[in-house]
């Protein structure tokens, strides 16, 4: 509490309505009511809340504030049925505390919060680059997931897991295509990775990795450099609009690993052309995204860079699930 001479009641063999009062106890004190309600108040909980507050005033006990702790905020129904509680005790004043300010003592005092929560039975939690969970007790994490269940409200613990998944299926993207000297393409494989990287995901062009100085001290070849970033990233996303953006298509499209989590987008122009009659239907056959965009009306207007973007949250959302997956089977 806020005020040093706050003092908790034992409730067991009764706490007399009282749930922590300031003051004294048999005399003039502020009294606070905890209620754990979380819904809206049915009218057996607005009893209930009604029963505390007639305990607590019984006797000599000169309750001049009583004020009722919710996890909740109150509904402008439940304002008003406040309001009526508080006309028939003129004598007390009446008060509430809901979610909202709860939580913002809470943020002004995380002391309080610390010495509360209790300590997390779930040691480590790792995904590896096969999103493969792994972890030192499987069974702890489903044991504390079942009494989070059951001590929380549902949509809270729905919320925590989204925000860990969210963190966990950052999809780490190579954008391939033309460079400087492409034109308007190239400015929209800048847009696209800007976009990408807004959304919290991991964006790199393989030139701004596989640099002129790394092969030289490295000693790989081009060729090699850029298959051994295609297996480590999650997606690939290939403008084929530059010999070189061609030539990758020509070389990975065919690696049944990498073809299946690549999108090759291509000029409409192009269909019948070596590579839509040759490549890119083997690339199909292997499950890989094509996109044929018509040009210039998809790059001016942004439709291509929207279906680039629905694709990748696709796979976002693919990882979650493979995420998920392996936590339940761990």
């Amino acid at each position: 509490m806020m005020d040093p001479g706050a003092q908790p009641v034992e409730g067991k063999g009764g706490d007399e309505g009282i749930d922590t009062f300031i003051g004294d106890f048999d005399g003039n004190c502020i009294v606070f009511q905890h209620k754990y309600f979380v819904s809206t108040l049915s009218q057996s909980q607005r009893r209930q809340i009604t029963k505390s507050l007639d305990t607590a005033l019984k006797g000599k006990r000169q309750v001049h504030t009583w004020v009722l702790m919710l996890a909740k905020d109150l509904t402008p129904a439940e304002i008003r049925w406040f309001g009526r509680l508080q006309a028939a005790y003129p004598s007390t004043k009446l008060e509430w505390w809901g979610k909202t300010k709860l939580q913002d003592l809470l943020g002004k005092h995380p002391e309080v919060a610390r010495d509360y929560q209790p300590k997390p039975t779930v040691v480590v939690v790792m995904v590896s680059s096969g999103l493969t969970v792994q972890t030192e007790d499987a069974a702890n994490i489903a044991s504390a997931l079942r009494q989070a269940v059951g001590t929380n409200p549902p949509e809270e613990v729905l919320l925590a897991a989204a925000k860990d998944l969210k963190n966990r299926a950052v999809v780490k993207i190579l954008i391939w295509g033309p460079g400087p000297s492409g034109g308007d393409i190239y400015q929209k494989r800048l847009e696209l990775r800007k976009k990408l990287q807004q959304l919290g995901h991991t964006v790199h062009f393989s030139e701004d990795v596989c640099t002129t100085d790394l092969l030289t001290r490295t000693g790989l070849n081009l060729s090699v450099a850029e298959l051994i970033q295609a297996v480590h990233y999650d997606y690939i996303v290939c403008f084929m609009a530059s010999p070189g953006s061609i030539g990758e298509v020509h070389d990975f499209a065919r690696v049944k690993k990498i073809a299946a989590k690549m999108m090759i987008c291509v000029d409409n122009r192009h269909r019948e052309g070596y590579s839509g009659k040759g490549v890119l239907h083997i690339f199909e056959g292997y499950n890989g995204k094509l996109d044929w965009f018509e040009y210039p009306t998809d790059i001016r207007d942004c439709h291509l860079a929207s279906r680039v973007i629905e694709q990748i949250h696709k796979v976002a959302e693919m990882k979650q699930w493979e995420i998920s997956v392996g936590r339940v089977t761990s």
